[in-house]
């Protein structure tokens, strides 16, 4: 396991643990040996395990608080439309009522 420390700028210290398996082969097959010494260079920046765990935290919080706000915004348009149902449903309610008296009447 390899393991390093890094410094933030602050007085805190960030630790980076990367872990990565590895097979060694002491007496390769006549079939493997080729394979193992003709491998590609693994290109640096691929193997590159650390994160900006500053920028990381930045974007989550920041798509946090759109969410959020996207959030708040569909709530009060559907509790907009919410109370427009009911005053319709208000006004059907009591239009309703007074066709049935008109009915009841006659």
């Amino acid at each position: 396991a390899v393991v390093s420390t890094q410094s933030t700028g602050m007085k805190d210290k960030t630790l980076i643990s990367e872990h990565y398996d590895e097979i060694i082969f002491t007496e390769p097959t006549s079939l493997m040996y080729p394979l193992l010494i003709n491998t590609k260079p693994i290109d640096p920046s691929f193997s590159q395990h650390h994160h900006n765990f500053e920028e990381v935290e930045r974007k989550t919080f920041t798509a946090i608080v759109e969410s959020r706000r996207k959030i708040k915004t569909e709530i009060s348009e559907l509790s907009a439309r919410i109370k427009s149902q009911k005053e319709a449903y208000q006004v059907l309610k009591q239009e309703v009522k007074e066709l049935e008296q008109e009915q009841a009447k006659t």
